[in-house]
């Protein structure tokens, strides 16, 4: 099969443009593929299953009730209304039951079996069966005014004000196609248009206008019928819809007549597999997506077409990031909320996506830097006696949220903490760690489900009946274990664990659709609705993949590859002119109730106000400091403490795209760093330290990745960001001083040109620049005697000099390579790889680093 696809001229790294190349794959060389997501995850449609009919489900373009569709656009709610029979139950069923329900798609028996609906991801459409009833009724918030059907083999466009009969059989003769399109008024000028297309499997012996309704009337049951929204998101005014009765647009008719096809394929199954070609930073994810049909005939013998849709982030991110697409993309003419929908005209597409770097970002410490490294050791000291203190005052058990925070960014610091500050970072862990790892806490804070369609089994958390959001205390949960791995360098701690570990990240195995809902801007699957949620999941599946590589298991490396792979185009999209898109299609309020994390904007007085477009790019607001006229909510929040390669990974894969976003930040909010919001300071002291810490903090870590900015700018951020107010308690100034210790500690290692990434299986011992002789040092031991390691160092500049154990290096590789030689590096981008061999039980790295003019 050919792809072309999108790769990086330089590395992968440090893409900054990507250009589309012709890549060749060869089904017959491909390793065996594995299950995926698909084999487990019941994501959107699965695991929200209410007993009522008082539900939407989100689909690409709309959501659906037992008996509408309703979508928003243009700030205004479209619903329209469907029904079959003439007595009381056809205007408001009673009740539906899921009769089957996938990762991509469901179907509901409504009133006993009347009649079934059946939607899913992959198509604009609504399927709606019926073997009794033989009327059915169309309605619209926003009446109908024209109808299009073609007779004798020519388009009619009827004026639904000009008469009730709209088409009879008898008189009319037999419909000529099996489509008709309906549509709202064309002449006022600020009226809504969303074309409606009805797809019949039947030809009907009438078409009529009661009031407000369309009716059809079959003389037989109408079977299967289709309710589609051909044009997705997209909707016009009367003013740019005028003379369509005259003649449809091209684009309209042509995707009508797709959809008149495609639909008697119908998708209602997909199967994804994948494997993993290569090794290192060079691998990819193959991955395959196998679709099942409903397929049926109808009176006019349409010709069926099968559509293997791709995931529509994929059309969206197209340019935008290094991946490798079908070369024979079908565009379907339909943007959804994700992206543009194309196809392959087969029954299965495939596609691949880089497996992401791991880049843990630990900072050397820089003993020269004495008031800073003594600065940091306080904030540890004060932050983990005041946790303590609490701890001891409330019983843990009702304080989950204490261990999310117990050892996030502290241990990041490990190389700078003095003794004193260890012995409490051990406490603290002794104190914390086994109610996050060990069976007791499920009883406390977790609960096991058993998912009623796949019987798939996975934790949930829980506190006092309340529900959290799984993915990202599964995240938490897994960032913590591994932060404590790191801080003891314990392996039997994972193997010992392994279990209970792997139970925590089946959430990601179950609770995830990313293939088709693109975790971009709802918190259904996926990372969920805002930017913290997507920073969440991928500090939690980060984690998962270092201990997985810690311990060796292997499986559990390639799902973690896979599913980060996934994570990566939801993330990166965010930030790639996504909110503009959804600007294009005026869909910002696209589905009803989807209305958090809107963004506050200064209007013509300088005053913030709630703006209508939702927060898919920039920092939310879920409300408003009236002091400093700043949003403040949920954006970039948690992966400063928990895992800054995040970050790393946004600044070096759309670099240009993250400094589009902090200049909005410096446009927006010029001060930001200098007055850092705050509602109730002296009352709520926390407050404060929750918007500084979780999203400015991230801020001003992105300012330092993206914008290169000088360690003197990022003090004075430090300075700002954490200084009390002038007013503040004594109390709240205690608790500030807190801070967030990674931010400082990567402030206090700006004069080190190097950091360290990964060490696989390796245990790291310490590291250390001598900031006048401009040389690094870090030590690691090997787990057995017969190892060995590769070592993964983020620089800034390429050492002069390396030495193992005072060996020279001078060996230079490709990673290929390096993992079959003794020892030896490799440079890659901003990455210098080194290989420690297994002849020593202690290993030290030096590297030396040209000095100073």
């Amino acid at each position: 099969m050919i792809r072309s696809g999108i790769r990086s001229t330089s590395t992968f790294l440090a893409v900054i443009s990507f250009v589309l190349l012709a890549v060749y794959i060869s089904a017959e060389t491909a390793s065996p593929l594995q299950e995926g997501l698909s084999a487990t995850s019941v994501g959107r449609f699965g695991w929200e299953n209410p007993p009522t009919n008082k539900f939407n489900e989100g689909l690409l373009c709309f959501t659906v009730t037992l008996n509408s569709i309703v979508k928003w656009t243009k700030d205004q709610k479209y619903e329209l209304t469907f029904r079959l029979g003439d007595d009381d139950r056809a205007m408001t069923p009673d009740r539906g039951v899921i009769a089957s329900a996938n990762w991509v798609s469901k179907k509901m028996n409504v009133d006993g079996g009347r009649y079934s609906i059946a939607f899913n991801v992959l198509a604009p459409a609504v399927m709606i069966q019926s073997g009794k009833e033989q009327r059915f009724t169309i309605s619209a918030g926003n009446r109908f005014k024209f109808a299009s059907l073609e007779i004798g083999g020519q388009r009619k466009t009827i004026s639904l004000d000009s008469k009730d009969t709209l088409y009879d059989a008898a008189k009319d003769g037999a419909l000529t196609a099996n489509w008709m399109l309906l549509w709202q008024n064309g002449t006022e000028k600020e009226s809504l248009v969303v074309p409606v297309l009805v797809v019949m499997q039947h030809q009907p012996a009438s078409v009529t206008l009661d009031g407000m309704n369309v009716v059809m009337l079959f003389s037989k049951p109408v079977d299967t019928v289709f309710l589609a929204t051909p044009a997705g998101v997209q909707s016009w005014t009367g003013e740019t819809a005028a003379g369509w009765e005259k003649e449809l647009p091209k684009e309209l008719t042509s995707s009508c007549e797709l959809w008149s096809k495609a639909l008697w394929s119908f998708p209602m199954e997909c199967r994804e597999s994948y494997d993993i070609a290569g090794e290192g930073p060079g691998a990819q994810v193959r991955i395959q997506n196998t679709y099942s049909y409903i397929e049926q005939s109808d009176d006019w013998k349409t010709p069926a077409l099968r559509l293997a849709v791709l995931p529509p982030v994929l059309s969206y991110m197209k340019g935008r990031y290094p991946m490798n697409l079908p070369a024979k993309l079908r565009d379907l003419s339909c943007p959804t909320y994700y992206g543009r929908l194309e196809a392959v005209e087969s029954g299965e597409v495939r596609y691949e996506l880089p497996v992401p770097p791991i880049d843990h970002g630990i900072p050397l410490n820089v003993p020269a830097n004495t008031a800073a490294i003594r600065q940091i050791n306080d904030q540890v000291k004060a932050y983990i006696t005041s946790s303590l203190g609490e701890c001891a005052r409330k019983p843990f058990p009702q304080m989950p949220g204490n261990s999310v925070r117990s050892l996030r960014d502290l241990t990041l610091t490990k190389f700078m903490l003095d003794e004193a500050s260890r012995k409490l970072v051990d406490e603290h862990r002794e104190v914390n760690f086994p109610y996050i790892i060990s069976e007791k806490a499920e009883e406390l804070f977790w609960e096991t489900v058993v998912d009623p369609f796949s019987k798939k089994k996975y934790i949930h958390v829980t506190q006092g009946g309340r529900k959290y959001d799984q993915d990202a205390f599964a995240s938490y949960k897994l960032s913590e274990i591994w932060k404590s791995f790191f801080w003891t360098q314990d392996t039997e701690l994972l193997r010992k664990n392994w279990t209970w570990i792997t139970r925590i990240y089946d959430v990601f195995n179950v609770l995830n659709d990313w293939a088709w809902m693109g975790s971009m801007c709802r918190d259904y699957g996926g990372a969920g609705i805002g930017i913290d949620m997507a920073v969440d999941s991928w500090t939690g599946l980060a984690s998962m993949q270092a201990m997985a590589e810690a311990v060796g298991d292997e499986n559990i490396t390639r799902q973690v590859h896979y599913l980060r792979a996934k994570y990566a185009l939801p993330l990166t999209a965010r930030f790639c002119g996504y909110r503009e898109y959804l600007e294009t299609y005026d869909c910002h309020r696209f589905e009803e109730g989807q209305l958090a994390n809107m963004l506050s904007e200064p209007n013509v007085d300088g005053k913030l106000e709630e703006s209508r477009h939702y927060n898919t790019k920039w920092l939310g607001a879920r409300g408003v400091s009236p002091q400093k006229y700043f949003a403040w909510g949920d954006a970039m929040v948690n992966g400063c403490q928990c895992h800054p390669g995040v970050y790393q990974f946004l600044a070096d894969v759309i670099p240009q795209d993250m400094r589009n976003y902090l200049g909005w930040i410096d446009t927006y909010c010029p001060q930001w760093y200098e007055c850092p919001p705050g509602i109730g300071l002296e009352k709520e002291p926390w407050t404060r330290l929750w918007i500084t810490s979780r999203m400015l903090a991230p801020v001003a870590l992105l300012h330092a990745m993206v914008k290169n900015e000088s360690k003197e700018q990022m003090e004075q951020y430090c300075r700002s960001l954490f200084a009390p107010a002038d007013n503040a308690t004594p109390g709240f100034r205690e608790f500030l001083k807190q801070g967030v210790p990674y931010l400082f500690g990567f402030t206090a290692a700006m004069d080190c040109p190097v950091r360290l990434s990964a060490w696989g299986q390796a245990k790291v011992l310490d590291g250390t620049y001598d900031k006048e002789n401009r040389t690094a040092a870090l030590r690691f031991s090997l787990q057995a005697k017969n190892d060995s390691a590769i070592i993964k160092l983020r620089c800034r500049e390429t050492p002069v000099d390396i030495r193992i154990n005072d060996r020279p290096v001078t060996r230079r590789a490709s990673f290929d390579e390096l993992q079959e030689s003794r020892d030896g590096s490799w440079i890659e981008g901003k990455y210098l790889y080194i290989k420690i061999p297994s002849d020593e039980t202690v290993q030290t790295i030096r590297l030396a680093f040209r000095k100073n003019e």
